[in-house]
């Protein structure tokens, strides 16, 4: 016997936008009316600058055992909203690894014909991506139970994934989805174990039926010091995106690069600024970018101490990264 779903057009048929609303979740009890009125509302949608989370960092849903930040990056203008300090590591590491959009907290809808993950760049490819399967009907296939809203049995809770990622790709885009949950949580012995791994298999599930990647990021993958450094050496969008400095900056890591290698990295630095005309400081700021993008091949999961000789290798720890957690092949 095939089970019946309600479609995602069925669903919004009868709602309204109703009054500006600030989050998806908090004290207020959920309803069918009120999912209708954030869904209207944009919550979860949209694409690039113009993507608003499912859920929003805000004063009403501080976190008991976790830190909320709502953090900048140098591939897009408006802020992300992040529910742990593993997500925000996560998020310096895609943006690192070559993701060219980042969405977080993205909703899994429960109703089958929802907006496919990949739709609302471009109304022409739009047509040509498959319709969408719901949770409801993953969860059902899978025998996996799929939970509702607290207080509202009959009212199926909007699950969420933690990061989805837009990767350049030979024949255009594609997306992984990212499941940051630390290895203490994983690895948990208790009463939530099995329903922790019910969630995640229903997220790699939902991904496959999209057509996306799914990886769990628990943070082993990568070293503290490589997220601290990522931290400190992101340009801010516009050295990324400045002609001008884009063009000072090649020069200076050309100059940089045929620098004696035993000098150390302050030396090579100032050589640099020299050889191509610049000041110390600006030396410095195009170092720090250089390093990030890649330009400069050093190893960021290494202190990086400015008196010493540069330690290499980072490209190829980027190559190895986008393996395991992009799922590109070798």
């Amino acid at each position: 016997m095939t089970a019946e779903f309600e479609t995602y057009s069925e669903f919004l048929a009868d709602g309204k936008r109703g009054a500006r609303l600030t989050n998806s979740v908090g004290r207020a009890k959920m309803t069918r009316n009120r999912l209708q009125a954030l869904i209207l509302q944009g919550f979860g949608q949209g694409r690039g600058n113009g993507y608003m989370p499912w859920i929003c960092v805000t004063r009403g849903n501080s976190p008991r055992c976790s830190n909320h930040f709502v953090a900048v990056t140098s591939i897009q203008e408006k802020p992300l909203h992040l529910m742990s300090g593993l997500e925000y590591g996560a998020t310096r590491v895609a943006t690192w690894l070559g993701a060219k959009e980042v969405r977080t907290q993205f909703p899994i809808w429960p109703w089958p014909g929802h907006p496919h993950p990949m739709s609302g760049l471009n109304p022409v490819d739009d047509k040509k991506l498959p319709e969408t399967i719901g949770l409801l009907e993953i969860a059902y296939e899978a025998g996996i139970k799929h939970g509702c809203y607290v207080g509202a049995p009959d009212q199926p809770y909007v699950a969420t994934t933690d990061l989805v990622l837009t990767i350049n790709a030979p024949t255009g885009s594609r997306l992984v989805f990212w499941t940051c949950k630390p290895a203490s949580i994983l690895t948990y012995k208790g009463p939530r174990q099995n329903r922790i791994a019910e969630r995640i298999e229903l997220e790699r599930r939902y991904a496959k039926a999209v057509g996306a990647a799914h990886v769990v990021y628990d943070g082993t993958h990568v070293s503290t010091k490589l997220v601290a450094n990522l931290d400190w050496l992101e340009p801010p969008r516009q050295e990324r995106t400045d002609a001008n400095l884009c063009a000072v900056r090649k020069r200076f890591s050309d100059a940089y690069n045929i620098s004696k290698a035993t000098g150390t990295i302050e030396q090579r630095i100032e050589q640099a600024a020299v050889s191509i005309g610049i000041g110390v400081s600006s030396a410095q700021c195009h170092f720090r970018a250089a390093a990030w993008l890649g330009q400069i091949d050093i190893d960021l999961s290494q202190p990086v101490l400015m008196s010493r000789p540069m330690k290499v290798g980072g490209n190829a720890l980027k190559r190895g990264l986008r393996i395991a957690l992009l799922g590109e092949t070798a």
